[in-house]
């Protein structure tokens, strides 16, 4: 018969034998092998270490991710910041004079302004006011054609 410790825990195990009338019967502790609970101990070691050091370089590469997206965030916003100090181009108005530099749009008397080229421009005849801009015409109270 065969018997296996399980754990390092010792055992007291009881034989007994039986030889034509007689009996005999003696008690035995078994202990575990010091030298393979060593070794399971020194692997448990291992592989606890093993894990840990795991853990350290998950979070290490965890921490050096971070590092790179808020760096790459850091270097979006100066970009962005650097491309909002460049002056913007501005809008400048068209205007509208002839080689004199008289102004060209024509403000008709029920109040419409006609820059050249549109619809009404060359219909309005006898025009109440010159501007040289659109703005000038607005600001005078003038508006555009509806079409």
């Amino acid at each position: 018969m065969n018997y296996s410790l399980s754990g390092d825990e010792s055992t007291e195990l009881t034989i007994n034998s039986k030889l034509d009338d007689s009996q005999a019967s003696a008690k035995i502790t078994i202990k575990p092998n010091a030298k393979v609970l060593a070794q399971k101990k020194e692997e448990e070691k291992a592989a606890q270490e093993a894990a840990a050091a795991k853990e350290r370089e998950e979070a290490e590469a965890a921490a050096a991710a971070a590092a790179e997206a808020e760096a790459r965030a850091a270097e979006a916003l100066e970009q962005q910041a650097a491309e909002n100090e460049q002056p913007q181009q501005e809008y400048s108005e068209p205007v509208y004079v002839d080689a004199n530099g008289n102004g060209l749009i024509k403000g008709s008397n029920n109040g419409i302004y006609h820059i050249p080229g549109s619809t009404y421009y060359d219909k309005t005849t006898n025009p109440a006011a010159w501007f040289k801009t659109v703005s000038e015409a607005e600001a005078a109270g003038y508006r555009a054609p509806k079409r």
